[in-house]
C-alpha cells in the first residue's frame, strides 16, 4: 500500500503556533545521555539504556563538519516502527554531545514502511505537543521547501531544540499545483544549540 502525504508550501505567518501553559520544560538530550557527556559517558549511557554492548556501538567522523560520533540500532524504541538509528554527535572544540538523531527509514527496515513511518510520526507529534514548551516556542505541520513535511519542532528556554520530520520521494505537481510525498525517512532530532552549533566552520575572510 502507498500512503501519500499531501505538501502545500507555507507561508511563515501560516505556522501552527502552539503556546503552553508551563515555560519549565528543559531539554536536556535523549534517555540517559545528556548534553555535555564525553564520548566515554554516552557510551555507559547507551549501554544502560538499550543493553548494548561495546561491539555493538559504532565510532565515526563527520570530515566536513569535524565532528565525532556514535551510532547504534535499536529495535523496538517506538511501538509499532522498525529499528531505528540512533546517532550521538560530539562537538568539534568541545568533544561533548552536542545533538542526538534517532531516524527510522524504510531503506534499513522494511518494517519501516510508508504506513508505519505515518503512524510514528502522528505519535510523537502528539506526544511533543503535549509537553509544556514556552508559549510560542513550537510549530506544527509545515512544508519545507524541499517536500519535508515539519512535524513538530519546539525550544526550551535554554536555547535546545527538538525537531521531527518526515520525509520521502516527492511526486511531480498534479493539475491543482499540489504534490505528494511518500514517507521513506522519519527523523527525530535533539540539539544543544541549533542557532550556533559546534561544528567547523572557515573563517569570515579566509578565501
Amino acid at each position: 500500500m502507498r500512503v501519500l502525504v499531501r505538501v502545500m508550501l507555507l507561508p511563515v505567518a501560516a505556522l501552527a503556533l502552539m503556546a503552553a501553559a508551563a515555560p519549565g520544560l528543559s531539554i536536556g538530550g535523549f534517555r540517559s545521555a545528556h548534553f555535555g557527556m564525553d564520548e566515554s559517558s554516552v557510551r555507559h549511557a547507551i549501554e544502560s539504556d538499550f543493553k548494548l554492548g561495546f561491539g555493538d556501538i559504532v565510532a565515526g567522523t563527520d570530515m566536513v563538519q569535524q565532528t565525532n560520533d556514535l551510532s547504534v540500532t535499536v529495535p523496538g524504541l517506538l511501538p509499532g516502527a522498525g529499528r531505528a538509528r540512533v546517532d550521538y554527535v560530539f562537538g568539534y572544540q568541545s568533544h561533548q554531545l552536542i545533538e542526538v538523531n534517532v531516524s527510522w527509514a524504510e531503506t534499513a527496515d522494511p518494517a519501516n514502511a510508508p504506513p508505519a513511518l505515518l503512524r510514528a510520526g502522528s505519535t510523537l507529534q502528539a506526544y511533543f505537543e503535549g509537553e509544556s514548551f514556552p508559549p510560542g516556542s513550537a510549530a506544527v505541520n509545515m512544508a519545507l521547501p524541499d517536500g519535508t513535511m515539519l512535524l513538530f519542532r519546539g525550544t526550551d528556554v535554554g536555547g535546545h531544540a527538538v525537531l521531527l520530520t518526515l520525509s520521502g520521494p516527492i511526486s511531480k505537481p498534479g493539475k491543482d499545483g499540489h504534490v505528494t510525498m511518500t514517507p521513506a525517512l522519519l527523523s527525530l532530532v535533539y540539539a544543544a544549540n541549533p542557532a550556533n552549533p559546534d561544528v567547523f566552520k572557515l573563517p569570515s575572510g579566509a578565501f
